[in-house]
């Protein structure tokens, strides 16, 4: 039960930093990152380092992680997407450059 708290906690919170995305001009800070990769942990684990079939975050170079997150949301998504063509549509382009920042910077 209290991880379903802190998940819908963590989902909630990445609602609302997506809903304000357009409401202001200034750069996501490394607390706005880390909020909005909250939702992230439960595929790409906990700081992005997974142990299973699906790929790590962690340490990747930030240019990677933006250009695939970007690739996910056009509109031809590439072979074998499941779910992260969904879930990137609800980012826009300044935070998936934050995202990919902030895990670019987990090690």
């Amino acid at each position: 039960m209290t991880s379903r708290l802190k998940t819908l906690g963590l989902f909630s919170a990445a609602a609302l930093l997506l809903a304000s995305g357009g409401a202001h001009a200034q750069a996501l800070s490394a607390a706005d990152a880390a909020v909005l990769a909250g939702p992230c942990a439960n595929c790409h684990g906990t700081d992005g380092k997974s142990n299973g079939k699906i790929p790590p975050l962690a340490g990747r170079p930030a240019a990677t992680l933006a250009a695939m997150m970007k690739a996910f949301k056009g509109e031809t998504p590439p072979p074998g997407t499941t779910i992260m063509n969904r879930l990137s549509k609800g980012y826009t382009d300044e935070q998936i450059e934050a995202l990919a920042k902030h895990f670019a910077e987990k090690k």
